[in-house]
């Protein structure tokens, strides 16, 4: 019995040393991680130097700023404004609504007046591709419809949100 004594006594110094994951208690549920955001969703404003070039027959330099108030993740407002160095100078100011797509991919409609010593009232359709490196990098397209006619503009929007 004294032999039998020193062999279960053995495994008993041993075992307590030993980890019983059998016995502890289950991990507590950790709360579910929030939903992941893009890179870019950045604030609500957004505002953007514009320059780029218009083409109607002539190609023209354009200077221009636009405004962007973001409403929720997917619907945008913006207000613009252009500098057109033509032969006869034009401003051209505008309204338009946004649908971004994927947080960077957005297409843009709204309406527009030119004035070149009179008004024009014309239609803005666009697309636009936002890259963010701290500052946003934006490669713009645009159709103008005016009088019948369509100009095409194209340029890069620098700005910052906030």
């Amino acid at each position: 019995t004294a032999t039998l004594s020193r062999f279960l006594l053995f495994p008993a110094l041993l075992l307590p040393g030993v980890p019983a994951t059998a016995q502890q208690p289950a991990p507590a549920e950790q709360p579910a991680p929030p939903p992941a955001q893009e890179p870019d969703s950045g604030g609500r404003r957004h505002i953007k130097g514009y320059f780029g070039w218009q083409t109607d027959g002539a190609t023209d330099f354009v200077l221009g700023a636009e405004f962007v108030w973001r409403q929720g993740g997917r619907f945008g407002l913006s207000g613009f404004t252009e500098a057109i160095f033509a032969d006869d100078f034009r401003l051209a100011i505008g309204a338009t609504a946004q649908l971004h797509l994927r947080n960077r991919l957005y297409f843009e409609a709204g309406p527009g007046f030119a004035f070149d010593g009179g008004s024009d009232f014309f239609w803005r359709v666009g697309a636009g591709y936002e890259l963010s490196l701290g500052l946003t990098i934006t490669p713009k397209l645009h159709l103008d419809f005016i009088d019948g006619e369509t100009i095409l503009g194209y340029g890069i929007a620098i700005g910052r949100r906030w």
